[in-house]
């Protein structure tokens, strides 16, 4: 079987995936899924301590919120973070509450 290669590329101010070749896209969505989800933690790791790009800590929690909502530990309990310190968004310690727990219930079900 001649497997093609894969090719993605993205820019740093939207994380837009644009897959040139692929054999079997569900392979691709399968198995790239956690790297770009943690891709987008750390892009929103650099937004937030102004790593690379100028600070943007509402660019932060969107980075934050997209790798979420796919399910990422790390964006999850960022999340919590960025509520419970009001960053990227308006403080509030129940929602901070909530993904913090989301995060720790993600874990122990591993």
């Amino acid at each position: 079987m001649n497997k093609e290669k894969r090719s993605v590329a993205y820019s740093k101010d939207t994380l837009r995936l644009k897959v040139v070749s692929v054999q079997n896209s569900r392979d691709l969505v399968i198995g790239s899924a956690p790297f770009f989800t943690t891709t987008m933690v750390d892009l929103g790791d650099c937004y937030k301590h102004g790593i690379g790009v100028e600070s943007d800590e509402n660019k932060a929690f969107i980075y934050y919120q997209k790798s979420a909502s796919m399910g990422n530990v790390r964006g999850i309990s960022n999340l919590g973070f960025c509520y419970l310190n009001g960053i990227g968004v308006k403080k509030d310690e129940y929602k901070a509450f909530i993904y913090y727990q989301r995060s720790a219930n993600i874990i122990i079900d591993d």
